[in-house]
């Protein structure tokens, strides 16, 4: 009688594969960015600067009650990519109240892509756009400049170089 428990350990254990047993492993999480959002200190200002100079469009800009104003931009070239303009404390969210007119102009380092670097430079230039850095470099024959919103939020424009990088020593 007592090895009759083993027997039917036995049996189950060569019955069923063992890869049953093995959990399937889970895929690592995605992530993308798809929206930014700017502090500004006026929705309709800000809206016409990033659409003049980025070419930005308004997708939405409605006042959802007094003080929770909602504007939404997008690029045409990525139309699913979206930036939030934001006045501190004139929002939907709780955190909101947080938010403090003095980080505007403090909290953004972002970086755009163009297709024409030196077009992009004379359209921004010729509007008067504050630039922090002169164009510099980058490998494979890219090259970007660091340039102001109209409150001091930093942008990168870059363009991608076209050279392929030499391959790496054996």
């Amino acid at each position: 009688m007592k090895l009759f428990p083993w027997l039917i350990l036995f049996v189950l254990g060569t019955t069923f594969p063992a890869s049953a047993q093995e959990p399937t492993p889970v895929p690592a999480p995605s992530i993308k960015l798809v929206a930014v959002t700017i502090l500004v200190k006026d929705y309709d200002k800000a809206a016409k600067w990033y659409s003049e100079n980025l070419g930005f469009e308004v997708r939405d800009n409605k006042d959802l009650r007094p003080g929770k104003r909602w504007v939404a931009m997008y690029s045409k070239d990525d139309p699913h990519f979206q930036m939030f303009l934001h006045q501190p404390g004139n929002g939907y969210m709780p955190v909101d109240k947080e938010l403090l007119p003095d980080r505007i102009g403090k909290e953004t380092f972002w970086i755009l892509r163009t297709t024409d670097f030196d077009a992009m430079v004379k359209r921004l230039k010729g509007n008067g756009v504050t630039f922090r850095s002169q164009t510099y470099e980058m490998g494979g024959g890219g090259k970007e400049i660091v340039f102001e919103d109209l409150y001091g939020n930093l942008w990168v424009l870059q363009q991608e170089g076209t050279e392929k990088p030499a391959p790496a020593p054996k």
